[in-house]
């Protein structure tokens, strides 16, 4: 048997009960695939962070400086989440302790970077994900089946498309939705999706989310996103970091010159998600930099109140 300690962290936000839910297991040695699945699948968050301790970097939770980490939706592995690790971070700066300034994790993505914002163990909590491309989707030569039926079913027919863009890397597409006449923020707000219907008309092979934007209509944020991936589990994620990592790369060549550049598009961007959840994200050539708070609210960064048993064959 090995028994394992349980958190529950609201990522993206600094209120109870807003943000985004990830459940993180701390390991002293790695499981199975399938039980990372199964434990992942009785959560029901859309996902759940298993972290190992580096083989080499000795130490204990509050020592330690560089983790092994991986990310499972209800369904299957995902190669990059971005509020579930940042709910990792804030467990092992918060409820660990851990000592050091920054911690690395190591994971399909490569090696993500973690940091308390100011270096107080009770600030904010940054982390750095690899930033992705997007290219219009007529341009990235791929041909998604019943795709007019796909945007009907998360759309529905009213709301007007500005444009499609695609993500090649994620297999992920990016809706950017008119602005204004209908195309705002309450209509993005007001979507439905149809997520059987999406299920059906697709295997997943082309696309692996639909992530809808427009931008932010009200100070200060210069965008709103929902993001739908039913072919991964996860009807809607409430806010993720993952997605940021290329809707920032695209509304950053959107904006005028109010701020920061760093190339030939702004380097801070505000977004808004319709859980409650506010992000502050720097653009750093081939990182997104999210600068969050976690809610340490009752009940919303709880250990389990028992340790979790498994059997180990």
């Amino acid at each position: 048997m090995v028994s394992f300690q349980i958190y529950q962290v609201n990522a993206f936000t600094d209120r109870a009960f807003t943000g985004n839910p990830a459940a993180v297991c701390l390991l002293d040695v790695p499981l199975t695939d399938e039980q990372y699945r199964l434990i992942a699948a009785e959560f029901r968050l859309s996902e759940t962070a298993f972290v190992v301790t580096a083989p080499t970097a000795g130490g204990d939770w509050a020592t330690t400086q560089r983790f092994h980490l991986r990310w499972f939706t209800p369904t299957v592995e995902v190669p990059l989440c971005g509020h579930a690790t940042l709910a990792t971070a804030a467990v092992l700066f918060r409820e660990k302790k851990n000592t050091n300034k920054t911690v690395y994790f190591d994971t399909l993505s490569g090696e993500l970077v973690a940091e308390l914002d100011d270096g107080k163990v009770n600030s904010g909590v940054a982390i750095y994900l690899p930033t992705a491309e997007t290219v219009p989707l007529e341009e990235s030569g791929v041909v998604i089946p019943q795709l007019e039926a796909i945007l009907e079913a998360v759309l529905g027919k009213a709301a007007p498309i500005k444009s499609l863009n695609y993500v090649p890397s994620r297999k992920r597409l990016l809706v950017r939705l008119q602005d204004g006449n209908g195309g705002d923020r309450p209509q993005l707000e007001a979507l439905q999706p149809k997520f059987d219907d999406m299920l059906r008309l697709h295997d997943g092979s082309q696309l692996s989310s639909v992530t809808v934007t427009t931008n932010g209509q009200v100070q200060p944020y210069d965008f709103c996103s929902r993001h739908f991936s039913p072919w991964v589990g996860i009807p809607e994620d409430p806010v993720t970091g993952s997605a940021h990592s290329y809707i920032v790369t695209y509304w950053s060549k959107q904006m005028d010159n109010k701020r920061e550049f760093l190339g030939n598009g702004k380097k801070e961007l505000f977004s808004y998600k319709k859980r409650g959840a506010s992000k502050h994200l720097h653009w750093q050539h081939v990182n997104v930099r999210h600068v969050e708070a976690i809610s340490t609210s009752p009940g919303s960064l709880t250990p389990a109140s028992a340790l979790l048993a498994l059997p180990l064959s």
